[in-house]
């Protein structure tokens, strides 16, 4: 026969016979069609055809000469490797090669998606047509092939980006909403062409592939109710809707696995096709049951960025779903785009929004935190106020006892008042140290819960994390010490060192501290009141450090003995205190600014100094150089084991 262009089975009439015959392939469970076909080469020359049969899960062809021997075979089609394809292209093309004036017998067998019947057209090309089918062809191959790459590039980022911050914050919104984008990810893995390294080794194995399209669908569809839960808070906003959505999710990520078994171990079954088309009609249904609850029933600043991303996503699935609907576009430019693409699309449309929706998420999340970091000061505030109250009434009834006694008891002997008296005394005096220390706490707290917000204003979440891991550690000290009169001094300065970390990062190490003990002490043997240093060492830092443009900042403490007694050195070479004065004279809130840690201090050293631990006395110098310039603070802390 003459072929100058492209020719079809119904319009062969000369030298070409063809029929069709339905054969049962009972090993795969599917009915193959049998298209049998002659082919005369009427040409002066060998030449070769193109036979194109596409649009089926598998077509095989068998090319025999005039004695029945084959000449050739060639498969292709959705369910065929891509090793096997003639040119490894996805169109369905089987080369033909006939000798001048040579009559081949074509056998076709061909068998349709999951048992349907299969498209019994055939096409044959000439060389010339086919080139330039595929040059055409090649156009739309590459603007879908530029939309996937483009999908898997986008969510890949944001799943990188997703994971990163559930990995840092354990937020289950953020672990959630990177496992759908990783099903997502998978998705536009396995829609990739053969382009790519990762799309010719997953078309090596095409029915494992096809077989995991539609499961991955089904689990990404789950993954995205389970994260809706969280982002929309529907366990507080609507429990109904919350247990709803749970069940969905988990009913699908079942049915995502029989789905997978069924068409991996048995492609070919009948009721596929309808099973596909149902499955995908009770997803719409859920979409719009979902969206009509959102926006009847849930109140939430960030719903119209959900309703918009998910009708935006419903959309298109439905144009992805459905191939009349799509075909309106046959003559426009997104003609090119496969139902695959339309999917894409809605999936990076409705992660914009959802994006947006995320952003006001997490500063709602951060408020919140703040709300009760406040609240956590706030009843701090409170406890403290009670406990005052409680030392008052404890003040009162001592008072009450003790003048009952001297009325009582106006025979006793004066020492066994005098020891009564003390006892009480004593009593008072360690619920005094323990009010004082309970008021310690709180604004040291204070200051340090001030020191993460700042870090977590300035988006500096490695950091704050770091420093909050620091803060814990030392804020479990600080329970650990404040039911305790006196603590050993290794104890005092470790907990020191832990604050003096903390300022450092706080004031982001513009100065450098260090901590020197006399080897010939025992510092564990050595009992001081806990929190002790701590004040003087924030006054150094706050007042004369931060103040301060030296390049080369420090914050020394030295613990030395000296004529019997204990000295504890804190050097810093800040601006000195005449200048520290200066600075605070001038500030506008000053009369707000007396340091309070200080005058707890000064109230814990007197009450302290009444006990029979020892004295500590308190010596300040000003380090100044030969011409009277200050060189800094030396904060002297003498304790005294015996009276002087």
């Amino acid at each position: 026969m003459s072929l100058d262009s492209v020719s079809t089975v119904s319009e062969w009439n000369n030298g070409v016979k063809g029929n069709q015959l339905a054969v049962t392939d009972k090993t795969k469970r599917s009915q193959k069609y049998s298209i049998d076909l002659s082919l005369l080469n009427d040409y002066a020359a060998d030449t070769s055809f193109y036979l194109r049969n596409c649009d089926n899960g598998i077509s095989e062809l068998i090319v025999k000469d005039a004695r029945g021997q084959v000449l050739a075979t060639q498969k292709t089609g959705y369910y065929s490797s891509i090793k096997e394809r003639f040119g490894q292209d996805e169109q369905g093309f089987m080369p033909v090669t006939l000798k001048a004036g040579a009559l081949a017998n074509i056998q076709l067998l061909v068998s349709g998606y999951n048992g349907a019947r299969p498209d019994m057209s055939v096409s044959i090309y000439s060389a010339e047509a086919y080139y330039k089918f595929y040059k055409d062809s090649t156009v739309t191959a590459n603007t879908q092939e530029y939309i996937t790459i483009f999908f898997i590039g986008s969510i890949f980022m944001m799943l990188v980006f997703f994971w990163f911050m559930y990995i840092n914050s354990r937020q289950a919104l953020y672990g959630r909403y990177a496992m759908y984008l990783t099903m997502q990810l998978v998705y536009g893995l396995l829609r990739i062409g053969p382009t790519t390294l990762i799309g010719y080794f997953t078309l090596q194995f095409p029915v494992l592939k096809a077989s995991l399209i539609s499961p991955m669908i089904l689990v990404a569809v789950a993954g995205y109710a389970w994260f809706i839960n969280e982002l929309l808070d529907l366990k507080h906003q609507r429990p109904s809707l919350h247990k709803q959505l749970k069940w969905v999710s988990i009913g699908l990520w079942c049915y995502s696995l029989v789905d997978w078994l069924v068409y991996y171990t048995m492609p070919n079954l009948p009721f596929q096709a309808t099973s596909f088309f149902i499955i995908r009609i009770v997803l719409v249904l859920i979409n719009l049951y979902i969206l009509f609850s959102v926006a009847v029933f849930v109140k939430s600043s960030i719903k119209k960025y959900y309703i918009i991303g998910n009708s935006l996503f419903l959309i298109f699935g439905v144009v992805a779903a459905f191939k009349e609907i799509n075909a309106v576009f046959s003559s426009t430019y997104f003609a090119k785009l496969n139902n695959a693409n339309w999917y894409m699309v809605g999936i990076m449309l409705e992660c914009i929004f959802f994006a947006f929706a995320l952003g006001i998420r997490i500063k709602e999340l951060q408020q919140e935190k703040q709300i009760t970091s406040k609240r956590l000061i706030e009843q701090m505030q409170v406890n403290e106020k009670l406990m005052l109250e409680a030392n008052q009434q404890l003040e009162l009834k001592v008072a009450e006892r003790t003048a009952h006694i001297l009325e009582q008891e106006k025979k006793i002997e004066t020492a066994t008042l005098q020891k009564t008296k003390a006892y009480y005394e004593k009593q008072l005096s360690e619920s005094r140290m323990q009010a004082l220390r309970s008021r310690m706490n709180p604004h040291f707290l204070f200051n340090s819960l001030n020191s993460i917000k700042y870090f977590i204003l300035k988006n500096e979440n490695d950091t704050a994390a770091f420093y909050l891991n620091k803060f814990s550690k030392l804020l479990r000290q600080i329970l650990e010490y404040s039911n305790r009169e006196t603590i050993s001094l290794q104890q005092e300065l470790d907990t020191l060192k832990l604050y003096l970390e903390i300022e450092s990062l706080r004031f982001d190490q513009s100065f450098h501290y260090h901590i020197e003990v006399d080897e010939n002490l025992l510092p564990e043997k050595i009992q001081v009141p806990p929190l002790i240093l701590q004040p003087f060492v924030e006054n150094a830092i706050w007042h004369g450090l931060a103040n301060s443009d030296k390049s080369d900042k420090f914050c020394k403490v030295e613990v030395n003995k000296l004529n019997g007694n204990i000295r504890i050195s804190i050097i810093d070479n800040g601006v000195g205190r005449a200048v520290a004065a200066i600075i605070k004279e001038n500030k506008v809130n000053k009369l707000n600014e007396e340091s309070f840690g200080m005058k707890i201090t000064e109230e814990r050293i007197s009450i302290f100094n009444t006990g029979s631990n020892g004295k500590l006395k308190i010596a300040v110098e000003d380090n100044v150089d030969e011409t009277e310039l200050a060189l800094g603070t030396t904060i002297n802390i003498t304790l005294q084991n015996e009276p002087a």
